[in-house]
């Protein structure tokens, strides 16, 4: 997991304190603790059936919108309540929001208790539609009831690619894979000064 290894670089002490995640492992946490192990393995089983239809689809999610909602009730009356069964998390990181649905953003918002604060971060990026399912990342941004308020932050620096490689990716992007109408709009990602005094080299290869 890579914001796992980022964050023990940065404090490994924090693993204490972290969850590291998918939505779907999340989900399946919750459920089984909650002892809803048999619903969610029923709902899982066509959760993840390829092919099938939008409106099947999104059935399903709210489903298992619904079902969390059920597992999360059941736990929060449990006098059992120790750390394992804790379901209230002090903040949340969401990465490769365009793959969300706005129903788990939502849902996910419910396990945010604390002083009556939320504090959720999404990071998204609508070009990386490796799915074909950012329209909802696109239906959530346009959700007020998801919570957004205001534009998004853009980021425009990179952690990933040095200078030489920077300049070439932004070149392929403003040529073939944005919009015209977005041209303008885009900012040109720029390399972090921590990957400034790397040597590169770039080769060719068909």
């Amino acid at each position: 997991n890579y914001l796992r290894d980022l964050t023990v670089r940065f404090d490994p002490a924090a693993l204490n304190h972290c969850v590291f995640i998918h939505l779907h492992g999340f989900a399946a946490r919750i459920c089984d603790l909650a002892g809803l192990d048999r619903e969610r393995k029923l709902l899982f089983s066509r959760l993840f059936i390829k092919g099938i239809d939008e409106k099947t689809n999104r059935a399903n999610q709210a489903e298992l919108v619904a079902l969390l909602s059920r597992a999360r009730a059941i736990l929060m009356a449990s006098p059992l309540r120790t750390r394992e069964y804790a379901t209230d998390f002090g903040a949340m990181l969401v990465d490769e929001g365009q793959d969300f649905y706005p129903e788990w953003w939502n849902s996910l918002r419910d396990f945010i208790t604390v002083n009556g604060q939320e504090e959720l971060l999404m990071v998204a990026d609508y070009s990386q539609d490796l799915y074909g399912t950012a329209f909802r990342f696109e239906e959530s941004m346009k959700n007020l009831r998801a919570g957004f308020s205001g534009p998004w932050s853009r980021l425009s620096t990179t952690y990933r690619c040095p200078p030489e490689l920077t300049d070439l990716l932004n070149d392929y992007h403003s040529r073939f894979l944005t919009d015209e109408e977005e041209r303008p709009q885009r900012k040109k990602a720029e390399t972090s000064p921590q990957l400034l005094s790397n040597r590169t080299i770039l080769e060719w290869t068909q």
